[in-house]
């Protein structure tokens, strides 16, 4: 048998073989690269951000941050497209929103909520670029910037946000919708590269510290002293609950204003301040601790200073509180517009002799109640025989219960009013700074003429003398309108 004799590789075949392998590693090197580069970005300007991995940043509409909002940010696409192929002159407007939710059961905000945000904000836009109210030039794009749930990541947001301020001509950011820490920290970030801001839902009345912001929405002071207006002629004894939560602004101003504004010769509290805080992941069992309290105390009023969330939870306690059920209000700020309060406990609620009642930013039914309070035009855009492109059934069939719409719509409004007043009749050029000092300019005769309302803003950028509705909470029902109330 005979053995094979086997030759020895060629010399060239070891670096062969060792080039081909670098190749390879570089491949790999290269191709991890691009699979890390694919996985960090969602698409232009946005990127994977935060333990939730949510697409937070800027877009013109083409990034899709959320499955529901897909229709509305391809319109939204399609109408900067249109204003940057105009050949006109035009600057963008940033809604800066939480446009992703992480579906906990914690969120401050719902989907719902968002949306009807951004539709509002796209209806302004779509105002300011075919109708004539407001002037023509320059023409509005709408840039949509995700902070992410919560706003917890605003920072990616607001980097490119000013990342590309110049190259998009983005003299305004709109929205922001929420007075929580993570809002206030990007609104003193703009407010440091003097970037204009106009928020839509923003009611703590110590973001009035903040440069260069107005807010359409009444504040925490004017809604305590519409609440205490309203219930005063039916309730004299009240008692105060009260989130002591460091991080939410919100409730701190509602609580401080309404001990001032409720108490006079004939009204005041039948008990001490009973005190939460929402940061603890056992909140919801402190409510059932302070029945016994609340029962002694008899009141014919709780004015509810907190978050709508825990506010339900409240109510469902009281549905159960082990004394006489005796009527009582538990009144509460406009949080509750955005919160889905499941009907059952409502219900519990009503059966128990608990009415809710909250104070609203808009409501549809006060433009019938007073129309000598209202623009006509703005209004009309929200009609539901309203004909054309800029009209808001084009948008959505939902009712307007929230306010979103029509604050997203009048933050957008008073921003794009500024922006003109700037550019004057020869459609000047328009930088961040000029809308800066023509902002000082929204007061008066040159008032903001709002679908919420006049929009009158004084020295520190709220606005002046706005009625507050006033809303009753019923089940499997849309809030009843009850009143207009003013802060005085």
């Amino acid at each position: 048998m005979s053995t094979q004799i086997v030759p020895p590789p060629p010399w060239w075949r070891k670096w062969a073989l060792a080039a081909a392998a670098a190749v390879l590693v570089v491949g790999v090197a290269v191709g991890g690269v691009v699979v890390r580069d694919r996985l960090e970005h969602c698409g232009d300007g946005v990127v994977h951000s935060g333990p939730y991995e949510e697409c937070t940043g800027l877009t013109d509409g083409s990034v899709i941050f959320a499955p529901e909002l897909r229709d509305l940010e391809e319109r939204i696409r399609r109408e900067n497209d249109d204003v940057a192929g105009s050949g006109v002159a035009h600057v963008s407007i940033a809604v800066l929103l939480p446009m992703t939710l992480r579906g906990t059961g914690d969120e401050i905000v719902t989907k719902t909520w968002v949306r009807h945000q951004l539709e509002g904000a796209h209806l302004g836009q779509l105002a300011a670029n075919h109708a004539t109210t407001w002037g023509s030039q320059p023409r509005i794009r709408l840039l949509l910037a995700n902070a992410g749930s919560g706003l917890a990541q605003w920072k990616s947001a607001v980097d490119e946000l000013e990342k590309r301020r110049d190259r998009e001509h983005i003299v305004a950011v709109t929205g922001i919708g929420l007075s929580v820490g993570n809002a206030v920290s990007a609104m003193r970030r703009l407010a440091e590269s003097r970037m204009p801001m106009v928020g839509s839902t923003l009611t703590a009345d110590d973001l009035s510290t903040i440069p260069g912001l107005l807010r359409v929405s009444p504040t925490n002071t004017a809604q305590a002293r519409a609440a205490a207006a309203f219930i005063k002629p039916d309730a004299h004894r009240a008692l105060l609950v009260r989130d002591e939560n460091p991080e939410d602004h919100y409730p701190q101003t509602l609580a401080d204003e309404f001990t001032v504004s409720f108490p006079d010769a004939t009204h005041g509290f039948s008990g001490p301040t009973e005190k939460y805080d929402s940061r603890d992941i056992n909140v919801d069992n402190t409510f059932q601790y302070m029945m016994p309290n609340v029962c002694h105390a008899a009141p014919e009023v709780v004015y509810f200073a907190g978050r709508a969330r825990h506010a339900v939870t409240f109510i469902k306690a009281l549905a159960d509180r082990g004394c006489p059920k005796g009527p009582i209000t538990v009144l509460t700020g406009d949080d509750m517009a955005s919160y889905a309060a499941p009907d059952d406990a409502i219900q519990t609620a009503l059966d128990s002799g608990v009415s809710v009642v909250y104070t609203g930013l808009a409501h549809p039914q006060a433009w019938q109640s007073n129309k000598d309070a209202f623009n006509l035009h703005s209004i009309a855009q929200f009609a539901a025989g309203c004909q054309g492109r800029v009209c808001y059934r084009e948008l959505s069939s939902d009712g307007l219960e929230d306010a979103a719409a029509i604050t997203g719509y009048d933050a957008v409004a008073t921003a794009v009013q500024a922006i003109r007043q700037a550019a004057g009749a020869a459609g000047n050029v328009v930088r961040a700074e000029d809308v800066l000092q023509s902002m000082n300019r929204l007061h008066g005769t040159t008032a903001v003429l709002g679908a919420s309302g006049t929009l009158d803003f004084d020295e520190v950028g709220n606005p002046v003398d706005k009625p507050v509705p006033m809303l009753r909470v019923l089940p499997g029902k849309t809030p009843e309108f009850l009143r207009l109330s003013l802060p005085d």
